[in-house]
């Protein structure tokens, strides 16, 4: 919760949620996501939603 008394919720759509303004997440898996965040305001209501594709690194190792 902010300090001006709004509300987010967020759902990031690999089964886990969090609250806040400013959060930060990161994805065990590879794959297509959809991020909702919920914000509300006493009576006042906004959604918002946005899709995430995470995708594995492109890393090689080699012993020199």
């Amino acid at each position: 919760m902010s300090g001006q008394g709004v509300t987010y919720e967020w759902s990031f759509g690999d089964g886990t949620t969090g609250q806040g303004s400013v959060i930060n997440h990161s994805y065990k898996f590879a794959g297509d996501y959809s991020v909702v965040v919920n914000g509300q305001f006493i009576d006042k209501q906004a959604v918002s939603r946005a899709n995430v594709k995470v995708v594995l690194p492109n890393i090689s190792l080699s012993r020199v």
